[in-house]
């Protein structure tokens, strides 16, 4: 696991867990990160991207759950440490 760090006062720290096309993309299946105690679905979606760049490509259409429940951009999350974060990429099929 890659441990990333963020400068800035009242941050926790939570486990990115990536998958499929994330996954491919981050060159890793999960890392412990550091953010703020309260995000924004959209805020934590670009803490994510600030510290794995290499999703930017598609963070619009990335879907994020926090502890297994889907979170909505607009929605006000309050994180206290040890969370799991799950990055699912859009998922393409016929």
């Amino acid at each position: 696991m890659e441990h990333v760090n963020n400068d800035s006062s009242e941050q926790v720290e939570v486990t990115v867990l990536f998958f499929a096309k994330s996954r491919e993309l981050s060159e890793q299946r999960s890392a412990e990160i550091f953010i703020g105690k309260q995000l924004t679905g959209k805020d934590l979606i670009s803490n994510i991207i600030n510290n794995f760049p290499s999703l930017s490509g598609i963070q619009d259409s990335l879907v994020i759950a926090v502890n297994q429940n889907y979170i909505e951009r607009d929605s006000l999350i309050n994180f206290r440490g040890g969370e799991e974060v799950a990055v699912i990429p859009p998922i393409s099929g016929g």
